[in-house]
């Protein structure tokens, strides 16, 4: 077998193992060695993490005297930090949360905040490098979701309950794909990894800001935010939805997680689209509602073209943060999107009849010839690769 580093120093990718045999390994818990490591087909040497998740059972009350036989094993989390915890006789299950330097007493604080209102799971103990919470059988929601009503609706509400969280007087916005928080993102950048992308990320953002920069709101009401609201970091479970991995929240407006939202609607492999015209509204108006906000067609029209306008900006910052994944290839497809959807928002600006266009079809949707007057017929449209909004591929330009 040959062996090479792949990330974090504690994996190795192996890479002259038979897959059948692999997966066979995988799928029996008792073949593995102690005390090692397994996540995604990638064997490793001893894990300092899944040593903390094992000592983190000795804060579960229920466990008194019994948390040195429990059993950790990872579960998921681009960062590795993440274990399912559990005890030979015990019927409970816990999910352990490895903490990072700095952030335990906030990441705590939000989540038993949040579980106080059955906004994420429970809160069972704590300790300046684990969090633990009870474990919810569940998955990730489907993006069926977008499709049907009540699953919809169900959805908005949810996010409205996690953006009414009450946050204290005066508290200042948390960083996040302003142009500030982007050009910072961009200088942090590695040597060499800004040209792997074969874009000048400097100018995108440049160009971003003289298209869109007059066009945001002056003035944003904060709200408490998740900060990496996607399907995959909600759980649907026990009748409900619950949020996890909440490292990202923060104060800030309430369209960046709802154009983050949708971005990642717009490329998810099941939906391949940018959530409908019709889904969006459904959303937007039962989101309203449930914030205690007018929701009527104005309103609803009004909320969602400022999530038209803060897409390019959060396509930017997940392109960015693509770069520091080493996924080059995936960033690229958002980075190439941002300077084509700020163009089309400059090209809307006040009309009314442009703006329509933005929020029927999509911000990163309008066709470049469409935005320089040249009259399209429909099947010039699928000739060109662009099929309307339901029906296409990633929900960005072909």
């Amino acid at each position: 077998a040959c062996a090479e580093p792949c990330g974090e120093p504690i994996w190795l990718k192996l890479t002259a193992w038979p897959p059948r045999a692999l997966k066979h390994w995988a799928s029996h818990s008792r073949h593995r060695p102690p005390h090692h490591a397994f996540m995604g087909g990638v064997f490793s040497g001893p894990n300092p993490k899944l040593a903390c998740a094992r000592q983190a059972a000795a804060l579960i009350p229920a466990w008194d005297g019994l948390a040195s036989s429990a059993c950790a094993e990872p579960c998921g989390g681009s960062k590795g930090v993440v274990f399912k915890l559990s005890c030979p006789g015990q019927s409970d299950v816990y999910c352990v949360r490895i903490l990072q330097p700095g952030e335990s007493l906030m990441l705590v604080s939000m989540s038993r905040a949040l579980a106080a209102r059955g906004l994420c799971p429970e809160v069972v103990g704590s300790s300046s490098t684990a969090l633990v919470q009870r474990w919810i059988q569940g998955s990730a929601p489907s993006a069926f979701h977008w499709r049907d009503r009540d699953s919809l609706l169900r959805l908005a509400r949810f996010v409205a309950r996690l953006h009414s969280l009450p946050l204290e007087p005066g508290t200042a916005e948390a960083p996040k794909a302003r142009l500030a928080d982007l050009r910072g993102l961009v200088a942090g950048l590695p040597p060499g990894k800004a040209e792997s992308v074969g874009v000048n990320l400097y100018e995108v953002i440049s160009e971003l800001e003289s298209n869109c920069g007059s066009l945001l709101p002056s003035r944003h009401e904060l709200v408490f935010t998740h900060g990496d609201l996607h399907m995959g970091n909600l759980i649907e479970g026990e009748g409900r939805l619950w949020a996890i991995d909440l490292e990202g929240a923060g104060s800030r407006p309430r369209t960046t997680d709802l154009a983050y939202l949708f971005l990642h609607m717009g490329t998810n492999h099941v939906l391949k689209a940018y959530p409908s015209w019709d889904s969006r509204q459904v959303f937007a108006a039962a989101y309203l509602q449930e914030c205690g906000k007018p929701h009527d067609t104005g309103a609803v029209a009004e909320l969602l073209y400022e999530v038209e306008l803060e897409w390019p900006f959060q396509a930017l910052w997940y392109g960015i943060i693509l770069i520091y994944l080493q996924m080059p290839h995936f960033a690229t497809i958002f980075l190439h999107s941002v300077p084509h959807a700020g163009r089309v928002l400059a090209w809307a600006g006040s009309d009314a009849e442009r703006r329509q266009q933005v929020l029927e079809h999509g911000v990163s949707a309008i066709p470049h010839d469409y935005m320089t007057h040249q009259v399209m017929a429909p099947e010039a449209f699928q000739l060109s690769g662009w099929r309307g909004c339901n029906e296409r591929p990633n929900g960005l330009p072909q």
